[in-house]
């Protein structure tokens, strides 16, 4: 979950930049990544 908070924090600072749905997208991308790599090491340990 880290990374999530490293993506969204910076926006979090500068509440102009809030606004952008960049930020969402970034988001988005970095919880599907988490989730296959997830998937991936949950298929390693069985």
């Amino acid at each position: 979950m880290l990374s999530y908070f490293e993506v969204s924090s910076p926006a979090d600072e500068n509440p102009e930049k809030q606004q952008l749905p960049i930020k969402e997208k970034i988001s988005k991308n970095e919880l599907k990544r988490q989730l296959k790599a997830q998937l991936k090491t949950e298929k390693l340990a069985t």
